[in-house]
């Protein structure tokens, strides 16, 4: 009997691993779910605002002159 309450024990706390690393992988998995829905929101933007883009580069950039 209290062998068989052990291996309970050992079970439920490797449930609890198992779960732990679970949520972080989620949490992780969420991040970078987030991060790539950011980037592919200011790509797109830059995809169809290409000149904007390019006068702002250009502005930024030492000597350049951008035009309106």
């Amino acid at each position: 009997m209290v062998k068989r309450f052990a291996e309970l024990i050992g079970f439920h706390l490797n449930a609890v691993e198992r779960l732990t690393v679970s949520e972080t992988s989620l949490l992780d998995e969420r991040k970078t779910s987030e991060l790539r829905e950011q980037f592919i929101a200011v790509l797109g933007h830059d995809l169809r605002n290409p000149l904007t883009s390019n006068r702002g580069g250009s502005k930024d950039a030492p000597g350049g002159t951008a035009q309106p």
